[in-house]
């Protein structure tokens, strides 16, 4: 949506702005993050970032959220589309980007679909510094665990009926084979814990971990912003998922 160095960049020279243009920036921030929770997941990367800045927003601040508000003058075809398939089973894309923040802080995202359905977005800064992608992608993947069962359960309650084991997708084969093997180093015990945790939820076939390259990976557009084709899929994805969508992949 913004330009891959825009969004998290902070200008120290950038001024702070008059008060008034400061309540109006606070007002319009909140009702976009409203939208974004409602109708519009396509815009919560930018809105969460935006969200962080409304104590002391700078003209740059706003700059973005111009540019955020510009985005959604799009085609009116781009809608939220909640159509779901007979099938239940949750899906879920969980990624990372490294060190993307300028306090040497990696950003998490997970994409959660029901029946084909995005029914659940969500976007984070990590609170610890991670020291490789593979850290970053293993704290994103063993934080969600327990979130992702909660769903796996709720499903479960509602349908009163057994559903197939969750799916997880992930891009980074290191990752993988750690949580299905238990191999490579970790540098630290909370890492290995981490690792742990997610390899005895796998053997207990709680869950199942697939390889999804980057290209196809729908949480990449809530860790970082994206433009051009990318964005496009990213929206497609999780928001017109019921054109007879099965397990998060629309087919036309």
């Amino acid at each position: 949506m913004l330009s891959k160095k825009d969004l998290f960049a902070l200008s120290k020279d950038s001024a702070i702005l008059p008060e008034k243009e400061k309540c109006f920036f606070h007002a319009i921030v909140v009702k976009l993050l409203y939208l974004s929770q409602r109708a519009h997941p396509d815009i919560i990367t930018t809105i969460s970032f935006l969200c962080t800045r409304v104590q002391s927003p700078t003209k740059e601040d706003m700059m973005k959220l111009e540019k955020l508000m510009g985005c959604l003058l799009r085609p009116k075809e781009k809608v939220l589309v909640l159509r779901p398939s007979q099938s239940f089973k949750v899906v879920v894309y969980i990624d990372a980007s490294f060190a993307i923040h300028n306090d040497g802080k990696s950003h998490s995202g997970i994409v959660i679909f029901i029946g084909g359905v995005a029914v659940f977005c969500a976007l984070w800064k990590q609170k610890c510094v991670s020291k490789s992608l593979t850290e970053a992608e293993l704290v994103t993947l063993s934080d969600n665990l327990g979130f992702v069962e909660l769903f796996q359960e709720f499903i479960t309650f509602v349908t009163n009926a057994k559903i197939e084991i969750t799916l997880i997708f992930q891009d980074n084969t290191s990752v993988i084979s750690m949580v299905t093997t238990g191999g490579g180093i970790t540098r630290a015990k909370h890492m290995r814990t981490r690792m742990f945790l997610v390899l005895e939820s796998i053997k207990d076939k709680r869950e199942t971990i697939h390889y999804i390259h980057t290209s196809g990976m729908i949480a990449n557009g809530l860790t970082k912003p994206i433009d051009g084709k990318d964005f496009d899929y990213y929206v497609n994805k999780v928001m017109e998922c019921g054109k007879k969508s099965t397990g998060g992949r629309c087919t036309k």
